[in-house]
């Protein structure tokens, strides 16, 4: 099985890149942590650096993995490579979705593709997207059917295509959210142990930094004071007030200053 997620990984990196455009351009990743809300899953690296391979103990449809991306603000969506591989044809992929999560507790399907894939493989399957703007966090499932107990299904590299946005504008990578803040991109994201959220304030003010879940409850306050003008760094190191190890997933910081706020997503890993 190692061999062949070696050879996945590589049919991946020589698929042609859908295009409609001669300035679209394939993201390449090759997953390594997932997240599921069912129990019955068991997600593993199928090899380090390749792919997921994932059993269940109940065989049957619905059960969803799913994966975070890293995708640059200033593109467009306009395609999937998912590639993968089966232990039999009977246990499948049967759809293969992305959506856009906003905070607070949004989760937005922005595409949705309920094409069978069946192929034992190893190959890799183009699921077109038409022109959806990375907006916010983005992540892609992938809704399995299992057969068998005995059957596996492995993820291999993921390639996401993309469109470069026109703009007579520069792009700029701090987010005026708020007046009197600019609140920057998480370095890096996705992260594992720790990753570093940096702001700068234009005037004095009261200041909170939380780290909030997917449901938009708050896990951890970073910070809660009263700061002069200037330009802040902060380290999460991936743990909760109680000092807990917090599992992968989804998450958001946000910065209140007054009675306003602004908030970004990043993706842990472990």
């Amino acid at each position: 099985m190692k061999a062949t997620m070696i050879l996945m990984a590589l049919v991946g990196l020589l698929v042609t890149p859908f295009a409609t455009s001669h300035a679209d351009f394939t993201l390449w990743h090759s997953p390594t942590v997932a997240w599921t809300n069912n129990s019955q899953l068991t997600i593993e690296p199928s090899l380090p650096g390749t792919g997921l391979h994932v059993t269940t103990t109940s065989p049957g449809d619905h059960q969803w993995v799913t994966i975070g991306l890293t995708l640059p603000s200033n593109v467009t969506i306009e395609g999937v490579h998912v590639c993968y591989e089966l232990a039999s044809p009977q246990s499948f992929i049967s759809q293969v979705r992305l959506t856009r999560m906003v905070f607070p507790n949004t989760a937005t399907v922005i595409h949705d593709d309920p094409t069978d894939l069946t192929d034992p493989g190893p190959t890799c399957y183009l699921s077109p997207v038409y022109s959806e703007a990375v907006e916010s966090t983005i992540s892609l499932s992938f809704r399995l059917y299992f057969d068998s107990v005995d059957d596996w299904v492995d993820i291999g590299a993921i390639g996401i295509v993309v469109r470069p946005v026109v703009s007579d504008v520069d792009d700029d990578p701090v987010a005026d959210d708020l007046i009197g803040l600019q609140l920057r991109p998480n370095q890096p994201n996705p992260f594992g142990s720790e990753t570093m959220i940096e702001y700068a304030l234009s005037e004095n003010d009261q200041v909170e930094l939380q780290i909030l879940d997917v449901s938009g409850r708050a896990v951890r306050t970073l910070l809660a004071a009263e700061q002069p003008m200037g330009q802040y760094r902060v380290i999460w190191d991936g743990r909760n007030d109680a000092g807990l190890e917090m599992p992968a997933g989804t998450y958001y910081y946000r910065v209140r200053i007054g009675e306003q706020e602004g908030s970004r997503g990043m993706v842990m890993v472990r």
